[in-house]
């Protein structure tokens, strides 16, 4: 004796990581969808399809579930609704003389989500009795015989990091017992990774800065995915440099005096981003066409230290020819004058005491100003 049944293959698929990663934060809804299928190989039209998904009340907030959409065959149906029942009915006719009422339910007590689809007799709007009709055909060319439903739902506040988050579905299909999909499973990662740029030189007269950064992800986390680059030039508002990018290296094509800043924006496989830094990781290059030890071809030297200072600073000026006046004068990265003072330069070495406390850390450029020509170096104050 044949039995006239439908079949039904199913699966469940659920929020995902970059990558597929099943590490995902919860500051976004989950998105879950059950598919179904009346398989090839059945010898009916499935005349009704019954899903049934229990939410853990531990984990979701059964006020955030929404009904997204539905479909089956080549029709899909947006839904999207909060409420806690929703009808809602697709005529088959005249392709076939059916219509399918869809009823979608919630029950905040128990966590159960459940969709009802069955075919209805357009005579009496009850259901069919022919065995043979049925809204889902055997899958003889897809996706004929499939059909899919999907919702969204909150997490509770304050779940932690690790906790794991599986959910299933039930699929009845016409009098067939329950089919369990597998499960979904996730992992809760909400702490973002931190990462940094590594040290430069404070001076460099090279225009192609080699840059390189890293990062950690927290214990047990998603694992670091990529990261965003930004810079800054002369200690202006930061610029996008690179964008979600694996690798941990680039060259940066600089310009010659000017001050190049850089800092990085990790971002994990839960799509944890890293905060903003209140400035550069620290980590900063000076691009200038000068050095820090000036001459020029008179003989006349400049030379500044301890560089980098903190407060006091000696300048060695070394006076080749004439003596007379030398206008000592500090300029920030802007080419603005912040300080100035006026020496007596004598023939030979003059040694000169500057105090620079009011000056705030930064990268500066001296000039020693004299008739023969100026001379420039760099200065650095931490």
């Amino acid at each position: 004796m044949q039995v006239i049944a439908a079949s039904d293959p199913n699966e469940k698929y659920g929020p995902a990581g970059l990558g597929g990663s099943s590490s995902i934060n919860i500051t976004q809804p989950f998105n879950y969808q059950i598919a179904f299928e009346n398989m090839a190989t059945a010898s009916a039209a499935a005349q009704t399809v019954i899903i049934i998904d229990t939410l853990d009340l531990n984990v979701f907030d059964m006020s955030t579930v929404e009904f997204g959409a539905y479909g089956f065959g080549d029709r899909s149906v947006v839904a999207s609704s909060p409420l806690a029942a929703a009808e809602s009915f697709v005529d088959l006719r005249p392709g076939q003389d059916l219509i399918v009422r869809v009823l979608m339910r919630r029950d905040n007590a128990s966590g159960v989500l459940r969709w009802d689809f069955t075919s209805l007799d357009p005579a009496t709007m009850e259901p069919t009795t022919d065995v043979f009709a049925g809204f889902l055909p055997p899958n003889l060319t897809s996706p004929e015989g499939q059909g899919w439903v999907n919702f969204r739902v909150r997490t509770l506040p304050g779940l932690s990091d690790t906790v794991v988050i599986s959910n299933d579905a039930l699929i009845y299909f016409d009098g067939n017992e329950p089919i369990q999909t597998p499960p979904w499973t996730n992992t809760i990662d909400n702490t973002p990774p931190q990462s940094a740029v590594n040290p430069l030189p404070s001076t460099t007269s090279d225009t192609l800065l080699t840059v390189s950064w890293g990062g950690i992800d927290n214990d047990g986390g998603s694992g670091l995915a990529d990261y965003t680059v930004y810079y800054t030039v002369n200690q202006g508002a930061p610029r996008l440099w690179l964008t979600n990018v694996s690798y941990t290296q680039a060259v940066f094509d600089a310009q010659v005096d000017s001050i190049y800043g850089f800092f990085t924006v990790a971002r994990d496989s839960a799509m944890n981003m890293e905060g903003l830094p209140d400035g550069v990781d620290a980590q900063t290059v000076v691009v200038v066409g000068i050095a820090e030890h000036a001459s020029l071809p008179n003989g006349n030297s400049l030379l500044s230290y301890p560089n980098p200072f903190t407060d006091q600073l000696t300048v060695a000026y070394e006076e080749k020819h004439t003596e007379g006046r030398t206008t000592l004068v500090i300029l920030d990265a802007l080419g603005r004058t912040v300080g100035a003072q006026v020496m007596y330069a004598t023939v030979g070495r003059n040694l000169w005491q500057m105090d620079l406390i009011d000056l705030l850390p930064g990268t500066y450029i001296l000039q020693a100003i004299k008739e023969a020509g100026t001379l420039s170096t760099v200065l650095i104050k931490q």
